[in-house]
């Protein structure tokens, strides 16, 4: 990678209030988007959706859920939707 991402993003779960999106969620994100998608900019997608769950009362499926919300908001951008 040519700029090195921090290792997690604020958001929560259950042990120290922080969910954990290293270098291989982000490659796994680029991976799924087929390498349309700077890493960077998964990464700043990543964060302002992970503070979207920040006060999240059940945390269970938050990791999951950022992905999910993340690759639909790459996706709607490549599709040249509103992200």
């Amino acid at each position: 990678m040519s700029k090195e991402l921090s290792p997690t993003i604020p958001g929560t779960n259950d042990s120290d209030g922080i969910v954990h999106v290293d270098d291989v969620f982000i490659e796994e994100i680029w991976h799924d988007l087929g390498g349309q998608v700077p890493r960077e900019q998964i990464y700043a997608v990543a964060s302002e959706v992970a503070d979207g769950f920040r006060n999240a009362t059940v945390t269970t499926f938050v990791p999951l859920m950022i992905r999910r919300r993340t690759l639909e908001k790459l996706k709607a951008v490549l599709n040249g939707q509103a992200g």
